[in-house]
This record gives structure tokens, sequence and C-alpha cells, in this order.
């Protein structure tokens, strides 16, 4: 399979959460989780944060002394070394061309509905769920049956994550209609997948499983 991959903002409806006010909804949950003492992970000692800040601004005024910090967020751990790694993991994310024919074997019980309309088509909308993961909503297209629009969700400790993913450009493959543009939505990042050339059953090189060298580790600086 050939697929090029292309970053554009998130639609307005996952976009908010990521706003000042989403964030810092989030974070609150995330410091009275912590406070609570129901993190597995982590503790909070309050008395400490005056050490903790001060430490922190001591970092970044080593490294920035005129305090001109570079855009930063874990979104560009993707981008380390100057190499865009986002784009090549792309098109082997949410790509799994024949999710519709095994959907069944993954969700115990399903609801159908009538749907929102998607690019002009009537949809169905069906929810599937299961005891052991959240909810998955499907909209089918009402005329062809095919799958327009996908939406799951991750469970975190900041609540449920969506990613919606939307599938257009179905063609023939050896007599299955495949979706070959997928459109990826998630809070801060949308991405479109466009598929230019799929072939089935091809022969792959072992070698291309090949474990890539383990990545080097930067030294830390001291903890408080």
């Amino acid at each position: 399979m050939t697929a090029r991959a292309e970053s554009n903002s998130s639609p307005s409806h996952l976009a908010k959460l990521n706003d000042a006010a989403a964030v810092r909804e989030r974070c609150g949950m995330v410091h009275r989780w912590v406070a609570d003492g129901r993190s597995p992970h982590f503790t909070l000692e309050e008395s400490r944060l005056p050490t903790v800040a001060a430490y922190v601004a001591d970092v970044i005024r080593d490294a920035y002394p005129d305090l001109n910090i570079p855009y930063h967020s874990r979104w560009r751990h993707f981008a380390t070394g100057g190499v865009e790694r986002w784009g090549e993991l792309a098109a082997r994310i949410d790509a799994d061309l024949y999710f519709p024919l095994h959907v069944k074997t993954l969700y115990e019980n399903f609801r159908v509905d009538s749907g929102e309309k998607i690019e002009g088509h009537d949809t169905y909308l069906v929810v599937g769920r299961s005891e052991t993961q959240p909810p998955l909503r499907l909209c089918f297209d009402k005329e062809s049956g095919l799958l327009l629009r996908l939406i799951r969700y991750a469970e975190t400790p900041l609540g449920r994550n969506p990613t919606q993913i939307d599938y257009a450009d179905y063609r023939d493959a050896n007599g299955l209609k495949v979706p070959f543009r997928w459109t990826l939505s998630r809070p801060g990042n949308q991405f479109t997948i466009q598929v230019e050339q799929l072939q089935q059953n091809v022969p792959v090189d072992d070698a291309r499983f090949a474990a890539p060298p383990p990545p080097t580790t930067a030294q830390k600086p001291p903890a408080p």
C-alpha cells in the first residue's frame, strides 16, 4: 500500500478541547485526582511546590538566558532532531482497511438510530457497546451502506479521549470497496491519509520487520 499524509487543524468540536479553559479544567482534574490519593503513579506534596518552581525556573534560565523559548509540547517529540516523524507514523495509525469486516467480534451489543448528514449523505448511526471498552459510533451511508465516519474513545485519567475517522474515496480493490482517503481528527490535530496504490497479499521482505536501533538517551538534570 502506498499512502501519503497531510496534517491539518482540528475540526471545531474537537479543537475546543485544546483551548485554555479546557486545559485548565483538565489540569484541575489531575490535581484533584493526585491530591485525593487516587493516582497509582504520583503523590502530591504541596509544601515542595515553591522549591520545584524555583528549580524549573533555574533550568529554563540556564537553557534560554534571553527567555526566547521555542514552541514545545509532547507533539514536538515527533520532530526531535529535525525529523518530522508524524508524517511517517500517520499512514500506519488507524489504518485498518478491513475494520468493518471484524467489528462484530470486538463489540457485543449494537443499537441503530438515525445519524447526522455527512457531506450531503444521510446516514444510519450504529453504536457498539462492550463491557471491556468505551462505546464505538459508526455512521453508514443510507444509500450505499458504506462506512463514512467512525468515532471511538480511549479511556485516560482525564476522561475519554475521542478519535474521529472520516472515510471517503471508496474504490474497488479485488472485489471489496475500500476507502482510499481517511481523515483522522483528535483534540489538537487532524491529518489526512490518501492511499495512492493498494495491493493485497504481496510478499514482504522479512528485513522490513527488523527492529530499529535503540534511541540514545540524553542526560537529565539532577532532581531538586
